[in-house]
C-alpha cells in the first residue's frame, strides 16, 4: 500500500451530489472546485456531459478534490476516538517511567489493539483503514 494522503471528504457525498445535483455543480462545490462549480452552474453541468464524466470519476476513484487529493473514503472520515485514562494503582504511581513514550501514546491506555499512524502519530483503531487524523492510509 502506497503513503499517500486521500481527501478527507465523502466519496459517496460526491457522487450522489454528481447524480442529483450535478448540473448545479453541486458536487464540485463540495470538493472545493468554486471555479468549475460555477462553471458547471451556468452551462448545466457542461451540458450534461461534464456530470456524467464526472459520475465515472468519482465512482472509479479517479476524482480530486481542490488540494489534489483522491476521494477514496467511502464515508466520512472518522473522527479520532477519545478515551479515559483509567488510574493507576498505587504500586504503579510509586514507580517511575523507565521508557518514556511521546505524549499521545502514553495517554491512550485501553485493553483493544490500536494502530499509529506513521504520518502524524495519531492512534486508530486497528480495523481503521485510513488514519482518522491526516487521512494517510495505514499499514497492517
Amino acid at each position: 500500500m502506497q503513503n499517500r494522503r486521500v481527501s478527507r471528504r465523502s466519496r459517496m457525498v460526491a457522487l450522489l451530489l454528481a447524480i442529483f445535483l450535478g448540473i448545479f455543480g453541486a458536487h464540485r462545490f463540495y470538493v472545493g472546485r468554486i471555479a468549475s462549480g460555477i462553471l458547471y452552474l451556468f452551462t448545466e453541468g457542461l451540458f450534461g456531459i461534464g456530470v456524467l464524466v464526472d459520475i465515472i470519476l468519482i465512482a472509479t476513484g479517479a476524482f480530486y478534490d481542490d488540494r489534489g487529493l483522491p476521494l477514496l473514503n467511502w464515508d466520512e472520515t472518522p473522527r479520532p476516538i477519545i478515551t479515559t485514562q483509567p488510574h493507576p494503582s498505587p504500586h504503579q504511581r510509586s514507580q517511575p517511567a523507565q521508557n518514556p513514550q511521546p505524549a499521545q501514546k502514553a495517554q491512550y491506555q485501553s485493553n483493544e489493539p490500536v494502530t499509529y499512524c506513521p504520518e502524524c502519530g495519531s492512534i486508530n483503531d486497528l480495523e481503521t483503514v485510513y488514519c482518522s487524523t491526516c487521512g494517510l492510509p495505514l499499514k497492517r
